[in-house]
C-alpha cells in the first residue's frame, strides 16, 4: 500500500499542483485490497480534499494491529456536525453554490463508500467547521 499510495500521490500532486505529503514509518504495508478500486477510492478523497481547500494536503499511512489506517486531512472550511452522516448519500451537497462552482456532481462520496463497502474498507469522518476535514480508512491486513 506505501508504494501505490506514494505514486499515486506524486501524479495527484502534479495534476493539482498542490503538494500532497505522505507520512508514515513504514516501508511496506500489505493490505487486502483490489488495486484499481483502491486507487479510485484514494483518488476521489484526495480530489475532495483538493476541491475543498487551498492548502497541502496530508496523508498518513499508520500500522495498527488488524489493520491499516489511512488518514487523508485537509485544512478546508470543514463540514457541519449534522451533515457528516449524510454527505455519503448520492447528490447531497452541503453547499449547493460551492459545490457548482468546484465542479462536483454529489457523487464521488456515495461512489467511494461504494467502492470502500466492497472492499471491506471502513470509512469514519473527522470534521471541525473553519480547522477542516479527516477521512479515515481502515484496510484489513493480509
Amino acid at each position: 500500500i506505501v508504494s501505490q499510495v506514494s505514486n499515486l500521490t506524486k501524479k495527484l500532486s502534479q495534476v493539482y499542483k498542490r503538494k500532497i505529503n505522505v507520512h508514515t514509518n513504514e516501508n511496506v504495508l500489505i493490505g487486502k485490497i483490489n488495486k484499481e478500486s483502491f486507487n479510485q477510492l484514494i483518488t476521489i478523497f484526495l480530489d475532495n480534499a483538493y476541491k475543498y481547500s487551498q492548502s497541502e494536503i496530508d496523508l498518513f499511512l499508520i500500522s495498527k494491529n488488524k489493520y491499516i489506517e489511512i488518514k487523508i486531512k485537509d485544512y478546508g472550511p470543514g463540514i457541519p456536525e449534522e451533515d457528516i452522516d449524510k454527505i455519503f448519500t448520492r447528490f447531497y451537497r452541503i453547499d449547493k453554490a460551492r459545490s457548482r462552482q468546484s465542479g462536483g456532481s454529489g457523487l464521488g462520496l456515495s461512489i467511494a463508500k461504494e467502492l470502500a463497502s466492497k472492499n471491506q474498507i471502513d470509512i469514519q469522518v473527522n470534521s471541525k467547521l473553519g480547522i477542516g476535514s479527516e477521512f479515515i480508512l481502515k484496510v484489513r491486513k493480509v
